[in-house]
């Protein structure tokens, strides 16, 4: 069977947000480890909740960012 153009397309786009979204995420990681301020593991790293639900680990991680910075 010949691939469809459609797929090849499909199967490009998502590695090129793969690696964009990984690249982000090794940022993000790496500022707050850098800050001292802890995440749950499912919110960096490739973790379920970043992948599955990015908009509530936006919100986790934003937490933890401002709740750290009332904590200083």
């Amino acid at each position: 069977m010949k691939i469809p153009k459609y797929i090849e397309k499909l199967l490009e786009r998502r590695a090129r947000a793969a690696s964009t979204f990984i690249e982000a995420d090794l940022a993000i990681a790496g500022w707050l480890e850098k800050n001292d301020i802890l995440v749950d593991s499912d919110d960096i790293l490739m973790g379920a909740c970043s992948l599955g639900e990015p908009y509530a680990s936006i919100d986790h991680i934003r937490d933890a960012i401002l709740n750290h910075e009332l904590s200083i």
